[in-house]
């Protein structure tokens, strides 16, 4: 598809208080109109509006660094049909990087903008735009402190960190939480996230670094332990992974998920009476039943294992009263009761699980 080029001089003015106003005149306006008529392959869209409502939303994410001098930055970017922003740079800088900086994040946190409608078949245009700091203009609204901007931002880095998260894209999640830190590097909360991205990228190491700085900031978080248990894990540092689950059960003894954690590494180092108290403890402070359902076949597996296989057979019966549709239940308890040679019942819970098979189209 074809993009539009439009040559879009928008003014983004602020004050001495860091306030924002858009100062335009009448000969920028008209220009703005003839370039967009010349170059729109549709002229049926009011693309003049479009980039208003651009103007505007860039308006909003606008907070360069208080100074009682004039600065003009000026912008480019590519909008897409989906209306987000690529390939933002300064193309000419106020030879001040902290306004480059806050000129490229307006433009940043803005985005996205409005999605193109779907007769519109180009597939996106250039915008430019140039952003002046005035501090002779008159204050409209509260100043805005560096630390305010910084925050501000590090929360708009923060929300798209978690989309991009959520949709499996680790590594530009990872950036942008990385981002987020930079500007707020006291919120211990953003070190836990970004070691999540990296966990979940098997970056297991940079993401034991980050749980340890979330450690070190909150001492008192079971979570953080938790999560770095289970990087430990997945090096097969299996004492560090018990010390970490240890210290988040101290700090949570009433979350199940804690003693499930320490009790399935237990069940993975072949650990099984130490496994069968924490699985047990789980339970108890668990009440949903889809919850409850692998606590009692994992704690079924482990009795299994001790060959305690009355116990076995009872947790088994009990995740089936949850949960009659896994086959894999029916074949546990056929097993247990062949090794007892118990054939007629190891038969019947045998062809309970050929039928749940076939029922739900597994070979």
């Amino acid at each position: 598809m074809k993009k539009i080029f439009l040559l879009i001089i928008i003014i983004l003015s602020s004050a001495l208080s860091t306030n924002c106003v858009f100062a335009s005149n009448s000969i920028k306006q008209e220009n703005c109109s003839k370039t967009a008529q010349t170059q729109i392959t549709n002229p049926e869209y009011d693309w003049n509006k479009y980039v208003k409502n651009v103007q505007a939303k860039v308006k909003k994410h606008w907070y360069p660094p208080k100074s009682t001098d004039n600065y003009k930055t000026i912008v480019k970017f590519t909008v897409d049909r989906e209306g987000k922003a690529h390939s933002v740079k300064v193309i000419s800088s106020s030879n001040e990087k902290s306004y480059d900086e806050a000129a490229k994040k307006a433009v940043i946190a803005a985005s996205p903008f409005e999605k193109f409608p779907d007769f519109v078949k180009d597939s996106g245009i250039n915008i430019q735009l140039t952003l002046e700091y005035n501090p002779l203009l008159g204050p409209n609204k509260p100043p805005v402190t560096k630390a305010n901007q910084e925050k501000l931002y590090a929360e708009k880095y923060f929300k798209l960190a978690l989309e991009k998260h959520t949709k499996g894209n680790y590594e530009d999640a990872i950036g942008y939480y990385s981002n987020a830190i930079i500007l707020n590097p006291k919120n211990h909360e953003l070190y836990l996230y970004r070691g999540c991205a990296y966990a979940d990228n098997k970056k297991h190491l940079k993401a034991i670094k980050d749980f340890s700085t979330a450690i070190k900031h909150n001492p008192k978080n079971p979570n953080f332990y938790a999560k770095r248990g289970s990087s430990y894990i997945e090096l097969k540092e299996y004492k560090k992974a018990l010390s970490d689950y240890k210290k988040a059960i101290e700090l949570a003894p009433k979350e199940p998920a804690v003693f499930e954690n320490r009790a399935n590494l237990y069940f993975l180092i072949d650990d099984y009476k130490n496994a069968i108290p924490d699985y047990t403890k789980a339970i108890e402070l668990t009440h949903k039943n889809k919850d409850l359902e692998d606590l009692y076949y994992f704690r079924a597996a482990t009795y299994k294992n001790l060959k305690q296989y009355d116990n076995a057979i009872s947790d088994l019966k009990k995740v089936i009263k949850i949960n009659s549709q896994n086959a894999d239940y029916y074949f546990m308890i056929s097993a247990i009761y062949e090794i007892q040679e118990d054939y007629k019942k190891a038969f019947y819970y045998h062809q309970k699980a050929k039928k749940y098979c076939k029922k739900n189209n597994i070979k």
